[in-house]
């Protein structure tokens, strides 16, 4: 019998106010036991995460800093760490790891227990509605990134959870206050921006106190600036190192993920492929709602959109003339997120200024401006979910491909030498690709079995061949500045009366457009295809043809 249109009116009604009735109650639930809601939504995104850990596989950058934690000690860390010029805190966390033999895998435990800790202060502390909270727990900076891919990134999320904590009280326990700036010091170079005006700011805050004395002042800006001064001068002699191993561009980046600064371009083309909008729509849209969220931030509290202004300003010029368009990669567009995660949150303690400044002036010219000032571009606004939520499609698809091992090849050709290569071997590479090298400390970090890998790269120099010296220390890899044909044979004669087992592998996958070097001095010598030659690294799209020497 089908309802009249009486009855279905009284059960939707029914059914909005049972769903407005759990809401309601949900809300208050949150409200009246916080550290339980923390608790279980920390619960839930690590058992979100830990499917995707097992199944990631070891970036050339992870294992590097895996490999390098393995011969760090207090007379060469700058040495070694010069090799990966980031602070070195990173390196010194997985020392004790690492040197004692854990399983590489022990990388993304470690920074998903970091980027846990920081989720459970952000649901407990932040003064923030549930939903924006996880919001941001879906952003680029937390769900992906920083959890899986194991870098000094993931340490990022816990220096600003633990900032965004002591800021209040930051005038009266300052060393609290310090010794949080002088962690997020300590991730990486991108933060500097948000570290240094943070620190300006309490300078000037200090100085401008009128209910305190002089050596009250003093002891407080002694007590701040001092570990932050310690802090810089550990990494100062990395930033020389860096200086001199990094590109310096004239113009802006190569790379397409540095004008998406939330990671627009995944967004757009999970838009673009689900309802057919063009990508550029959805451009325009977010670089509206971040210049209106910049704006209205500075007329809202003038110093917190200060800080916001240069803590942007700070990280696009280090993309720009700092970094290699080819290593902007997206955790270091993801430090935007968290950023806007931070000022979100100081925000809501500071609130707007008591006294309106220019920008606020400006804006004020009407009702309908202050009320989409109000809910659409607060600080803590519609725009600004907006902005993080679109890193969230992206951040997702690019979790699924981990569990197509879509990435490096590494774990595969660490189970084939495991499996397949004799203890003992000599594996030649002759791919003449800077990525090369660096894809090495990926497979040297997974291997059980002790073989010895020899790069034969175009006649070049590059940074990478330091990295790889120190990474495989214990792997004994070996390098050469690289070799001309007659090198190249003389080479050829003396391992084959050295190794027993000898693999050349003529280009590894995932690396560029590799080419085969010096094929016709290898023909020389009795080769024979391991596997087919065309099963080493798998998957991928151009897989290497291995061949065995002797």
């Amino acid at each position: 019998m089908l309802k009249r249109p009486q009855q279905v009116t009284a059960s939707s009604n029914s059914f909005l106010k049972r769903f407005a009735t759990f809401l309601k109650n949900l809300k208050k639930y949150i409200k009246n036991h916080p550290a339980l809601v923390a608790i279980f939504t920390t619960a839930l995104f690590i058992a979100v995460q830990l499917p995707v850990l097992f199944q990631h596989e070891i970036w050339l950058d992870e294992g590097i800093s895996w490999e390098l934690s393995k011969q760090i000690n207090l007379q060469n860390v700058y040495e070694v760490n010069a090799a990966e010029p980031h602070p070195i805190l990173w390196q010194i966390i997985l020392a004790p790891f690492s040197q004692n033999h854990f399983p590489a895998i022990t990388l993304s435990f470690i920074s998903l227990t970091f980027v846990a800790l920081a989720v459970f202060l952000l649901v407990r502390y932040a003064p923030l509605n549930y939903f924006t909270k996880l919001i941001f727990i879906l952003s680029s900076g937390f769900f992906y990134f920083n959890p899986i891919i194991a870098r000094d990134y993931s340490l990022i999320p816990l220096a600003i959870c633990l900032i965004c904590l002591t800021y209040k009280s930051r005038h009266q326990k300052p060393l609290f206050y310090s010794l949080a700036l002088v962690f997020l010091t300590q991730t990486h170079f991108l933060t500097y921006g948000l570290a240094g005006i943070l620190t300006l700011g309490f300078i000037f805050e200090e100085l401008l106190q009128k209910n305190q004395s002089f050596l009250t002042k003093l002891r407080h800006l002694i007590i701040l600036i001092v570990p932050i001064a310690f802090s810089l001068l550990s990494v100062a002699p990395l930033v020389f190192s860096s200086m001199q191993h990094q590109a310096i561009l004239n113009g802006y980046t190569r790379t397409h993920e540095l004008p998406s600064l939330v990671q627009t371009s995944f967004a757009q083309h999970a838009i673009q492929t689900y309802f057919g909008f063009y990508v550029s729509a959805l451009e325009v849209v977010v670089y509206v709602a971040l210049i209106l969220v910049l704006i209205n931030a500075l007329a809202e509290n003038l110093k917190l959109g200060l800080y916001l202004l240069v803590s942007l300003a700070f990280w696009v010029f280090c993309l720009v003339f700092v970094y290699d368009g080819y290593s902007v990669f997206y955790q270091k567009v993801s430090i935007i997120t968290l950023i806007f995660i931070a000022t979100t949150w100081l925000f809501k303690l500071e609130g707007e200024s008591s006294q309106p400044n220019f920008v606020s002036k400006l804006l004020n010219f009407s009702e309908i401006i202050k009320f989409f000032r109000l809910y659409a571009i607060a600080p803590t606004g519609i725009a600004l979910v907006f902005l993080v939520a679109c890193s969230v499609p992206f951040t997702i698809a690019f979790a699924k491909k981990d569990f197509h091992s879509a990435f490096s090849g590494s774990r595969s050709t660490a189970k084939f030498v495991n499996e397949q290569v004799e203890p003992g071997s000599l594996i030649i590479e002759a791919d003449g690709q800077v990525a090369t090298n660096t894809f090495n400390a990926a497979v040297l970090a997974q291997l059980n079995n002790q073989v010895t890998f020899y790069n034969v790269p175009l006649r070049t120099s590059n940074d990478y061949y330091l990295k790889l010296r120190y990474a495989s220390a214990d792997k004994k890899a070996l390098l050469n500045d690289g070799f001309n044909e007659e090198e190249l044979a003389t080479f050829l004669q003396d391992t084959t009366l050295k190794y027993d087992h000898i693999y050349y592998v003529d280009s590894i996958p995932g690396c560029g457009n590799a080419k085969p070097y010096n094929y016709e001095i290898l023909n020389a010598y009795p080769m024979v295809r391991v596997l087919g030659g065309e099963k080493y690294l798998t998957p991928t799209e151009r897989p290497a043809k291995v061949y065995k020497i002797k």
